[in-house]
């Protein structure tokens, strides 16, 4: 009598779902597919590099400490295919990221944001995935919390008031990441008030003919230096000083244009006045004569 002994299965193991790589701490889930199954085997031990993973005696695998490239597969015990194993599965697992998220003023190497400016905000990001979402948000004092600004995008343009505070909160749609929802650094800008120069001359009263006269520009928010140009009846001179000396006639107007380098002015403003000049008069001692002697008499 020839006794038949059914051949040993093949065994098939595969991943649960269809992912390539897996994030650093994800369970991994293996699944065994038998073929020919003549004798069912009723034992088994699942191996990683090589080495059994104690405990892991099922058909099924779900284990959570992979590293990148490890190697598994399933071995048939304790039966006469003892020994039989599966195909061999490397395993990718791929490090957890930490999305960030920076944001600064373009043109930041400018010191002021001037009242009534337009600013834009950008953001610079990494592992914000594909498609990232942005909710820029501001800090309500009144309310004592981030309240949203209603920009979604990774720019903003809007004009800030002084002391204002921005953030700026992505959600990643990046994959593998530890947290969905990052946030960064605060903001606060500075607004600088508008100025408003003016100048002014003195002396403005009036003059004697012939006096050389020198005049002097008295700025208002004029800045660390403003600059001026003198004019008389319109002509502009060559003095570009605070002062500026000259010999009027009567009826010259004198005019000083100042441009502001004040922070957030720079513009130009002028003051004009009509100088009078009163011409010299010529006065005379008159010499009486008297008729008459007189004796002096001790």
């Amino acid at each position: 009598m020839i006794l038949y002994r059914p051949p040993c299965p093949v065994v098939f193991i595969e991943n649960s779902d269809d992912s390539k790589s897996f994030c650093t701490g994800s369970t991994v889930t293996l699944l065994s597919n038998i073929y020919y199954p003549g004798i069912n085997p009723t034992h088994y031990q699942w191996y990683r590099n090589g080495s059994p993973l104690v405990g892991q005696t099922g058909d099924t695998l779900s284990y959570s400490n992979f590293s990148n490239l490890d190697t598994c597969y399933l071995c048939i015990t304790g039966s006469s295919c003892n020994g039989s194993t599966s195909n061999t599965i490397t395993i990718s697992i791929t490090q957890k990221r930490t999305p960030t998220i920076t944001i600064a003023r373009q043109g930041f190497e400018l010191s002021f944001i001037c009242d009534g400016e337009e600013v834009l905000i950008t953001s610079t990001t990494a592992s914000g995935g594909t498609l990232p979402t942005f909710d820029w948000k501001y800090f309500e004092v009144e309310y004592g919390q981030w309240m949203s600004l209603g920009y979604t995008g990774s720019t903003m343009k809007f004009v800030p008031y002084d002391g204002i505070q921005i953030r700026c909160y992505m959600t990643s749609n990046e994959w593998c990441i530890i947290t969905g929802v990052t946030i960064s650094n605060t903001l606060t800008l500075t607004v600088t008030p508008i100025p408003i120069p003016s100048v002014y001359i003195t002396p403005t009263g009036t003059t004697c003919s012939g006096v050389t006269v020198t005049y002097s520009a008295i700025p208002t928010n004029g800045g660390s230096g403003p600059s001026y140009v003198w004019y008389v009846n319109d002509v502009e001179q060559l003095s570009t000083n605070s002062a500026f000396t000259y010999k009027p006639s009567n009826g010259d107007v004198i005019t000083v244009s100042m441009v502001s380098n004040a922070v957030c002015a720079n513009r130009g403003v002028s003051y004009s006045f009509i100088q009078n000049v009163t011409p010299n008069q010529t006065f005379t001692i008159p010499i009486l004569s008297v008729p008459g002697n007189y004796l002096y008499q001790p």
